[in-house]
């Protein structure tokens, strides 16, 4: 029987509860998909930063171009593998089993 007060419902039969410190590893590790995220709304700024700053020749703002661009691209690929790892989608997974289960109750 339950005690007074508690809210928490059994697992399912294919969910496992967490213990706290894998709620705040796999919290941690969501915030640190959001920084990505916030990092990468900067991408096109940076691109075309470069193009508004004065350069001495073409080459120079080439240069500038491609160091932002590389960088970009590094960062955009960094995100993706950490979005398709299979710790991201797991916990994704876990989060849709679980809120449909809090939606039929």
């Amino acid at each position: 029987m339950a005690e007074a007060g508690s809210n928490s419902t059994p697992p399912t039969a294919g969910q496992q509860t967490m213990s706290a410190t894998e709620i705040e590893a796999a919290l941690a590790h969501l915030e640190m998909l959001q920084d990505r995220i916030d990092s990468l709304r900067t991408t096109i700024p940076s691109l075309v930063s470069p193009l508004a700053q004065s350069a001495t020749s073409r080459a120079e703002m080439f240069g500038r171009v491609r160091k932002a661009a590389v960088q970009s691209a590094g960062d955009l690929k960094a995100f993706r593998e950490e979005w398709g790892s299979e710790r991201t989608r797991g916990l994704l997974a876990r989060g849709r089993e679980g809120y449909g289960e809090v939606a039929k109750a």
